[in-house]
C-alpha cells in the first residue's frame, strides 16, 4: 500500500499488486497528475475542562497534504469529515458532547476554509446565546451550523505582531510609518529581540512587545518626530499588551479579559481604518485572524453561560496550543503511519502519566509564555507551562455580563486615544462590524502575504 496526498492520490493507483501499477504510479508522479505529500494534516480534539487527563489533545485525523489544495477543497477534503466525525459521536453513554469551535494556525489556505464552514450564516434570533451577544456593537454574528465559531491560536497572533515589526513596508500606525529602523533605535533592548532568523519562538516575540509597551513617554526636550515615533511605537505596544495580556497575566478574572480583548478589537479597528492605513497598518489575512480568536473568545463563554450557567471557562484553553505541545513531543522525522502510531502513544502517555504528575509536563522551550502578575513582574520556571491549575483570577461564568466587558474595553481605547470616540461614532453610524472597519468586508480578502515568511 503506497499512501498518496489527499488532493490527487484518487487518480493513481495506490494498491500495488503488479510491476506495471508501480510505473503507473512513477509516471503519474513524474507528470504531475500527483504528487508527493509534503507534510501532514493533523485534527484533534481538546475538551474545555480543567481536567489534566481530559483537556490534552486527543488526535482524530491524520492526512498526508501537497500543499496545492484550494480553500473549498480544503473544506471538503478536512473540515466536512470532521464535522461528521464528531457528529456522529457527540453521544458518549449519559454526556452530549458540543463542538464550539474550530481553532487553527495563521495559514490562508485553512483560514478561507474556516469562513466558508463556520461564517456562512447569521446568528439565529431564536439562538440562546442570541441575546448575549447580538448587543455588542460592531460584533459580528456570522456562525456555522449549531453556531460554531472559527479560532485562531493566541501564540501564532503574537508571532505574526511581533513579525509585522520586521516588515519592509512598516507599520502605519495612524499616519506615522514605523520602520524597523525606528524601532532598533527605540532602545537596546529591544534590538536584542529582533532576530529575523527565528520568527518562531514565542518567548523572543512576547519578550519584544512587552518591551515595546513598556515604553516610556519621550523626553521634554525630544524633537517632533521622535516624539511622534515614539507615540506611534506606545501606540502599537498597547495594542499588543491588550491582545497578551488576557493568556500570560494569572491574575486576570475572565471578565478583565474579555475587556482587554475588546480593547483590543477597537484599536484594530480604528488603527486599519485611520488615514485609509489598511494593509499599510497589517496584512488583510493578519487583521482577520486577529478579530476571529477575538470574537470567538466572546462566543465561546456566551454558549458557556447559556450550557453551563455554574461553569467556569479558562480562555487559555482555545486555540491550537495543546496541539502545538503533541507536536513538540513528536520525533522529527516522520512519516504519516509512524506519526499516527507514535500519536496514540502520546495520547496515552498524557491521559495516564502527566495526568497523575502534572509537573513533569513542560511545554517545549518554543512554545512557553513566561507568566506575569498584574503589577507586570514575571513569575518563575514553576508557572512557565500555563494551565486552568495555575490560573488564578475567577473566571466563572456567571459573574461575566459580555456587554459591559465590550464596552469597558471600547471606553479603554477612547481614554488612551480621545480622537476615537468620534472615529467609533461614525463607524457605527456606517454600519461597519469588526471584519469589515472600512465598509468593505474582509473575509474573503486573504492576502498572498504570509506574515510568517514576510520578506525582511
Amino acid at each position: 500500500m503506497v499512501v498518496g496526498c489527499r488532493q490527487h492520490g484518487h487518480k493513481l493507483p495506490l494498491e500495488l499488486g503488479t510491476e506495471d501499477d508501480l510505473n503507473v504510479l512513477c509516471t503519474g508522479i513524474k507528470d504531475g497528475k500527483a504528487h508527493l505529500a509534503r507534510e501532514a494534516t493533523v485534527a484533534a480534539l481538546g475538551l474545555l475542562t480543567p481536567h489534566p487527563r481530559l483537556y490534552a489533545a486527543r488526535p482524530i485525523l491524520f492526512s498526508a497534504d501537497c500543499k496545492r489544495e484550494s480553500g473549498p477543497e480544503h473544506a471538503v477534503n478536512i473540515l466536512h469529515p470532521l464535522k461528521r466525525a464528531i457528529k456522529n459521536k457527540a453521544q458518549q453513554g449519559n454526556t452530549t458532547y458540543r463542538a464550539v469551535c474550530f481553532a487553527s494556525d495563521g495559514e490562508g489556505r485553512r483560514g478561507k476554509a474556516l469562513v466558508m464552514e463556520f461564517m456562512n450564516r447569521e446568528l439565529n434570533p431564536e439562538s440562546p446565546i442570541h441575546p448575549l451577544v447580538s448587543g455588542l456593537e460592531f460584533m459580528n454574528l456570522l456562525v456555522g451550523e449549531d453556531d460554531i465559531t472559527p479560532d485562531k491560536d493566541a501564540k501564532h497572533v503574537l508571532k505574526c505582531l511581533r513579525n509585522l515589526t520586521m516588515r519592509d513596508a512598516g507599520i502605519k500606525i495612524r499616519g506615522f510609518s514605523i520602520t524597523l529602523g525606528l524601532i532598533k533605535n527605540s532602545t537596546f533592548t529591544i534590538r536584542a529581540f529582533l532576530n529575523p532568523r527565528d520568527r518562531q519562538d514565542v518567548l523572543t516575540a512576547f519578550s519584544l512587545l512587552k518591551a515595546i509597551w513598556e515604553l516610556p513617554d519621550p523626553p521634554h526636550d525630544s524633537s517632533p518626530s521622535f516624539s511622534r515615533g515614539r507615540e506611534a511605537l506606545q501606540i502599537f505596544g498597547r495594542l499588543g499588551y491588550h491582545l497578551m495580556m488576557p493568556y500570560v497575566n494569572v491574575d486576570l478574572d475572565l471578565s478583565a479579559q474579555l475587556t482587554y480583548l475588546s480593547a483590543a478589537a477597537h484599536l484594530l479597528m480604528d488603527l486599519y481604518a485611520h488615514d485609509s492605513a489598511r494593509t499599510d497598518f497589517m496584512p488583510a489575512q493578519t487583521y482577520v485572524n486577529i478579530m476571529m480568536m477575538i470574537k470567538n473568545a466572546y462566543f465561546c463563554v456566551a454558549k458557556t453561560k447559556v450550557d453551563i450557567p455554574e461553569g467556569k471557562f479558562w480562555l487559555i484553553l482555545l486555540g491550537t496550543d495543546r496541539l502545538e505541545i503533541f507536536y513538540g513531543l513528536l520525533r522529527s522525522d516522520v512519516d504519516l503511519l509512524q506519526l499516527a502510531n507514535r500519536a496514540s502513544r502520546l495520547a496515552e502517555i498524557a491521559v495516564v502519566i502527566l495526568a497523575a504528575h502534572p509537573d513533569w509536563d513542560g511545554a517545549p522551550r518554543r512554545l512557553k509564555l513566561p507568566t506575569i502578575r498584574e503589577a507586570g513582574e514575571v513569575l518563575d520556571s514553576r508557572f512557565d507551562h500555563l494551565n486552568p491549575a495555575s490560573w488564578r483570577g475567577d473566571v466563572d461564568v456567571r459573574n461575566v455580563t459580555l456587554l459591559i466587558c465590550w464596552i469597558r474595553g471600547r471606553e479603554l481605547i477612547e481614554d488612551f486615544i480621545p480622537a476615537t470616540r468620534e472615529v467609533f461614532e461614525r463607524m457605527a453610524a456606517q454600519g461597519v462590524d469588526i471584519f469589515s472597519p472600512c465598509g468593505k468586508p474582509l473575509l474573503e480578502a486573504y492576502d498572498e502575504e504570509d506574515i510568517e515568511a514576510v520578506r525582511i
